[in-house]
């Protein structure tokens, strides 16, 4: 399984659980007969807790084994706190276009612990390559 598909999966998980909590909403207001249903829904609940909270302590332990700093904050902050390329590009002052490049090295990175090149070039606060690096 690759980084991405890990990191991604969490949001199919947040919705599963979600709609699994509306069920139970629907549940509780009908009464005595639903008890049983209520119980088993309840415990099958409760595991996909149990299994979010496990993938997502996987996911940050994975992006916190990443050696560079932008590359944590942008998988942090796109997959852990589900932020848009927009309100990131924002955040950490770079472009969309530079973010889409780094986040596909930070998901090579993490495919490829032991691949440390990073580019030559880097981008300056205008979206722009500085030649001298």
């Amino acid at each position: 399984m690759t980084a991405k598909e890990i990191l991604t999966g969490a949001k199919a998980l947040d919705k599963e659980i979600g709609s699994k909590l509306g069920s139970m909403r629907r549940l509780c207001g009908r009464g005595e007969m639903e008890v049983a249903r209520l119980r088993l829904l309840c415990g099958g609940l409760a595991q996909d807790f149990r299994d979010l909270q496990a993938r997502r302590k996987r996911m940050a332990e994975m992006i916190a084994l990443l050696p560079d700093d932008n590359h944590r904050k942008l998988l942090t902050l796109r997959y852990m706190s589900g932020m848009r390329w927009r309100q990131i590009a924002g955040t950490m002052h770079y472009t969309t276009r530079h973010l889409q490049r780094l986040h596909q090295e930070a998901l090579k990175a993490l495919d490829h612990p032991g691949n440390t090149t990073t580019p030559q070039k880097k981008e300056n606060e205008n979206g722009k390559y500085d030649q001298s690096a």
